[in-house]
């Protein structure tokens, strides 16, 4: 092994490396070491590992005597993993990962927040994606801006056995973007981007604190791993790989380096090892034997190398020291970028490309590239409200712009973000999409003599937060501290309906953002021109610019108020607007998902949810569809649909762009599809509420099993509640919505047949206690409907009756029930005795003494009157009123064939629980 060298020298080493003519890409291995103070090191996780087992005596007992004590030190760490593996399982070692991780936060998270944020992969991945939000160690700072200063050709990817986020953080903050790659198992590192510029790929060898499962003990991390092994020789070939605060584990990434170190030149690989000690040490690497290709170094301090090499490498490129705007920027609120005339520059200096531009003119969703490029100019309603917000006499806590989707409102947004940071004596935080809105930080704040900006768009989704923020600042006379938000009109009036008190006039501006004017319809057509034939589309055709502005502006202010992304699409398509949309969705349909489907079949669910009714469309629904987790859902398939401006994501709800392309779509669903628009939406339905089975039933799983219920269109309607029941065949709810559709669109037979099939097994229904007395109910309606009025009668009784295989008659099943057994007698035909009549009025007074729904004691009170008419008195003050209601009852039984009279008719005078709501 060569001797040991100094930091000095592998400055220098590293200097020289960049700025070689024939250089090498530059691979950085990047280990624990590089985190130290942000991140909890390998001796300071044990007290978190020692926590996770804290709340169990015995548990904590053991934990100190075999990992404390009996432990050496340098094996306490895979020792107290492997412990909390044992005794609390594999998720309480992740979440144990992630409150250690967490503890890099700035500032702070308290402990309640970090306790809620563990146990949220999609919260951990709105932090991780707020790269100003992490304490990053001054080395990492440097490295990113290193990897941000040297040419692309010498930037190959970073390998970290690192679960923390802070690697990508330093390279988002420096104005790159990180792709990261999480390797928790055996698989081939997915083919990285060399060569696209500002993309730096991130390999987390050992596993991602955000998702997945973290590799800790030896038998973890020393699995053979034969395709991940197989990437690493294919990645590292022709590299100079730079080992930095890594302690050698026995790996994949150790094994790797080590044999490939060993063949020598037959893979043109260096490799440069930085110790932080005095002595070298590899870890499992053999201390001698190695050959020349692998130098060691000592005392290597990355905190203090690094900065040192970013200065070196700034003074030969000429390039500008890094200013304070950085620290600024890492001071920011959680979610927010501070907007600074850097980033600006930045997003500037990005000159997209005509395909960028022409999607934008589609109607993707805007860019800061799109919004401070001349393809967006400034529009006169974007002047106006920025003449608004910096007018002195702006008193106003808050300025809300609102509209109909497709009028410009996030372009608008980011135009006026853009005159705001400008100005040297305000802030302006914009909230990054994704990330929750930092009310709380903002509560507690100080207040400064400087203005400070915070802008958000989509504001209708922190409605109720921003609300309390800003009665706070009410309340608190703050002036320094002003929200811009942006939302659509029905968006941010749905989110407020249901507020005690929304916003004053006094603290909250609304400022329509609807239509254009002469002189912005002239402008945008302009932009438009700039790239010739295809910007203009149709318009192309009309000679003159002012022409075809007129066409525009008379597009955009049309008859039924056509918003402004309608008009440009009308008016750049013309008659060809289905072409392009077929065109489109030719594009989406050779974009293969990885398990099943592509992207059009999840744009169809979509589109198609929005036209019949169904729920809104949830990214994790779509990633459960698709057997997907919701970070490959978002790559997959939302940034796609993004990038065409066919749908764009709001909140965690994926919508259509607008409706005239979701309404083409849809018409033309039959040239790329041979299933029925049923069988297409049941499949979405089927494929949602199956994974009630693994634990995930929420109101929003709640509302795709149900959502037949509210489809109006029949055969849509049935194969909805048809799926639903089949993906979730142990749920006796599920039968009973199938029945209700059935019935509502006089499928009746079918709805008996399911219900006798159901019978038959009633059981074996994970629910049927809950749930046996609406079966009933349900399936006495569809025995009514049919004329069978004994069954509909008997049914209904059992309804009412005190059964051992149900829950507690509630006060709305029994007011169903005496309303059915009213309706039932009305049908029967007449006996001698001439009883139904006074059977009939009995039932019906009981529902009305229990009915307090409007459309249940209208029922009621139609039952009575009928039976009045027929000459019933009232019987109210009878004292064997309880007797009765027994006696109809019981008749109710007589002659009825279905399975629940014959098992339960001998019980006919079970009416304890009814006799107590009526208080008899």
């Amino acid at each position: 092994m060569p001797v040991a060298l100094d930091e000095a020298a592998l400055k220098h080493r590293l200097r020289r490396a960049f700025l070689a003519e024939d250089a090498k890409p530059i691979v950085f291995v990047v280990g624990a070491g590089l985190s130290a103070g942000a991140v909890p090191s390998t001796s300071q996780m044990l007290a978190y590992f020692q926590g996770a087992v804290s709340d169990d005596a015995e548990d904590l007992n053991d934990f100190k005597r075999e990992v404390l004590q009996d432990s050496p030190p340098q094996y306490r760490y895979q020792a107290a993993t492997q412990f909390v593996l044992e005794r609390a399982g594999l998720d309480a070692l992740n979440r144990t990962v992630r409150l250690a991780v967490l503890a890099a936060r700035t500032p702070k998270l308290s402990p309640e927040l970090g306790r809620r944020y563990v146990r949220s992969e999609a919260d951990l991945k709105t932090l991780e994606l707020d790269a100003g939000g992490w304490a990053i160690p001054q080395g990492q700072q440097a490295l990113g801006r290193i990897l941000a200063l040297v040419p692309d050709e010498t930037r190959g990817p970073v390998l970290t056995t690192n679960f923390d986020p802070l690697l990508e953080a330093s390279i988002s903050v420096a104005g790159l973007n990180p792709w990261k790659v999480v390797a928790d198992t055996d698989g081939a590192v997915p083919p990285l981007p060399r060569g696209v510029s500002g993309v730096i790929p991130v390999v987390h060898l050992h596993g991602s604190w955000s998702e997945g499962d973290t590799l800790h003990t030896s038998a973890q991390l020393s699995h053979d791993r034969p395709r991940l092994a197989g990437s690493l020789r294919q990645l590292l070939t022709s590299c100079l790989v730079v080992v930095v605060g890594y302690a050698g584990w026995d790996d994949v990434l150790t094994g790797s380096l080590h044999r490939l170190v060993e063949e020598g030149t037959v893979h043109d690989l260096e490799v440069l090892w930085a110790c932080h000690g005095d002595t070298v040490e590899m870890g499992a690497l053999p201390p001698a034997g190695l050959p020349g290709r692998l130098q060691p170094y000592v005392e290597v301090n990355g905190n203090t190398m690094f900065p040192s090499l970013e200065q070196a490498l700034r003074q030969r490129l000429g390039a500008p020291i890094a200013t304070s705007a950085r620290s600024r920027e890492a001071a920011q609120f959680s979610g927010t970028r501070l907007l600074t005339p850097e980033f600006f520059a930045k997003q500037r200096s990005r000159e997209g490309s005509a395909v960028d531009a022409l999607s934008y003119f589609d109607g993707r969703a805007p860019s800061w590239v799109d919004a401070l490029d001349r393809r967006a100019p400034m529009l006169s309603r974007t002047r106006e409200c920025l003449d608004l917000l910096l007018d002195a006499e702006f008193s106003h806590l808050a300025l809300l712009v609102e509209g109909p989707t497709g009028e410009g409102k996030s372009t608008a947004l980011r135009q006026i973000a853009a005159e705001l940071a400008v100005d040297g004596d305000s802030d302006a935080y914009w909230v990054e999409a994704g990330a929750a809105f930092p009310w709380n930080e903002l509560e507690e704040s100080t207040a400064t003599s400087r203005r400070t900006w915070v802008i958000v768009d989509d504001a209708d989704i922190w409605a109720r937060e921003i609300r309390n923020l800003v009665v706070r600042l009410r309340n608190d006379g703050r002036e320094d501290l002003r929200l811009v938000l942006a939302s659509r009109d029905t968006d941010w009036l749905r989110s407020t309906s249901g507020e005690r008190a929304m916003l004053s006039t006094a603290d909250l501006v609304h400022f329509q953002f609807q239509g254009i004017s002469d002189a912005d319809a002239v402008e945008i057509v302009s932009a438009w021109g700039v790239h010739g034939t295809e910007g203009l589309g149709a318009l192309s055709n009309v000679p003159g610019s002012d022409d075809r502005a007129r066409i525009l502006h008379a597009a955009s202010s049309g008859a039924g108020g056509s918003s402004l992304l309608g008009a440009l699409l009308s008016v750049r398509f013309g008659a060809a607007f289905n072409q392009h949309i077929r065109e489109l969705m030719a594009r989406l349909d050779r974009m293969r998902l990885p398990d099943k489907g592509t992207v059009l079949d999840a744009y169809l669910i979509v589109c198609l949810a929005g036209r019949f009714g169904l729920p809104e469309v949830l990214v994790s629904h779509l990633a459960a569809h698709f057997h997907l987790s919701e970070s490959e859902a978002d790559r997959l398939i939302l940034r796609r649909l993004g990038r065409e401006a066919a749908a764009q994501r709001h909140g965690e709800v994926v919508v259509p762009r607008h409706a005239r392309i979701a309404d083409a779509v849809i018409s033309l669903i039959p040239e790329f599809r041979q299933e029925s628009l049923g069988d297409l939406l049941s499949e979405y339905v089927f494929g949602v509420t199956s994974r009630a089975g693994d634990g995930r039933w929420n109101e929003a799983t709640v509302a795709v099993a149900y959502c037949s219920q509210k489809i109006e269109d029949k055969d849509v309607a049935i194969a909805c509640a048809l799926a639903g029941q089949s993906a979730n065949g142990a749920q006796l709810r599920q039968v009973v919505n199938s029945m209700y559709v059935l019935r509502k669109f006089n499928e009746l037979g079918r709805a008996t047949e399911i219900a006798t099939e159901a019978w038959s097994s009633i059981d074996l229904f994970r629910d049927h206690r809950l749930a046996l007395r609406s079966f009933f109910l349900e399936w006495a309606r569809v025995e009514g409907l049919q004329g069978h009025g004994r069954n509909s009668a008997s049914l209904n009784a059992c309804a009412i009756l005190d059964l051992p295989g149900a829950d507690f008659l509630g006060r709305t099943e029994a007011i169903y029930g005496l309303n059915g057994l009213a309706f039932s007698f009305g049908i029967l035909p007449p006996s001698d005795s001439g009883l139904e009549v006074q059977w009939r009025g009995v039932l019906a007074e009981a529902a009305l003494d229990l009915g307090p729904m409007r459309e249940l004691r209208d029922q009621a009170e139609r039952y009575l009157g009928s039976a009045t008419r027929d000459g019933y008195q009232s019987v109210r003050e009878v004292r064997d009123r309880r007797g009765l209601l027994k006696a109809s009852i019981k008749t109710a039984f007589r002659g009825a064939t279905v399975g629940p009279a014959r098992r339960y008719g001998r019980d006919a005078e079970s009416v304890n629980q009814l006799a107590q709501l009526l208080d008899l």
